[in-house]
């Protein structure tokens, strides 16, 4: 790697650990009615964020999401150094399993060229399962949660739902955007 890949990879990661803190904040402060647990929200916006930052930005993305994760983990929820290290990488690793499998799998290129409403909902499903199903488990096995589908059902649904609710904002924010032609 060259310096200035470096610097970009630093940028990436920087860029996607502000983007998950912000609206990881965001979602605790507007949502906080509605969590489950300390754990789990019915409504979850950060969930968008490990996609598009992953898809967008690549394994930088996913090294900013695990530093976020780890800087947003609030020693309330009863997590030791070695706990809150897990859920970050978790945060990282989930959404680099799901862009690889989806990519692969849909055929989308790199620059994401062709991305449909369709895509963004198979990507939204993937990645949301492979960020509850190793979460539940970590959760399991530390014994911070006792029923499997009482945390894993809302987590899912959070994801999808944060996901949506941020897919839509965006798209929406993009179609007022006025075009320019270069």
């Amino acid at each position: 790697m060259h310096d200035a890949d470096y610097k970009e990879w630093f940028v990436h990661a920087a860029i996607a650990t502000l983007l998950w803190t912000v609206l990881y904040r965001l979602n605790d402060w507007i949502f906080a009615s509605i969590e489950v647990s300390s754990f789990v929200c019915w409504i979850f916006l950060p969930a968008a964020i490990r996609l598009l930052t992953v898809l967008v930005m690549g394994p930088a993305a996913a090294a900013g999401l695990m530093l976020g994760t780890f800087l947003t983990s609030n020693p309330i929820y009863g997590f030791n150094f070695i706990e809150n290290a897990s859920f970050s990488v978790l945060s990282g690793a989930g959404p680099l399993v799901a862009v690889a499998i989806c990519t692969r799998v849909l055929r989308v290129p790199n620059d994401l060229a062709g991305l449909t409403p369709r895509h963004l909902l198979v990507f939204s499903l993937v990645g949301a399962i492979c960020n509850v199903v190793p979460h539940t488990l970590l959760l399991l096995a530390l014994d911070k949660i006792e029923d499997l589908y009482a945390n894993a059902i809302p987590m899912f649904v959070g994801d999808i739902t944060g996901t949506w609710i941020v897919l839509h904002f965006s798209a929406t924010l993009l179609r007022h955007y006025p075009k320019k032609d270069f």
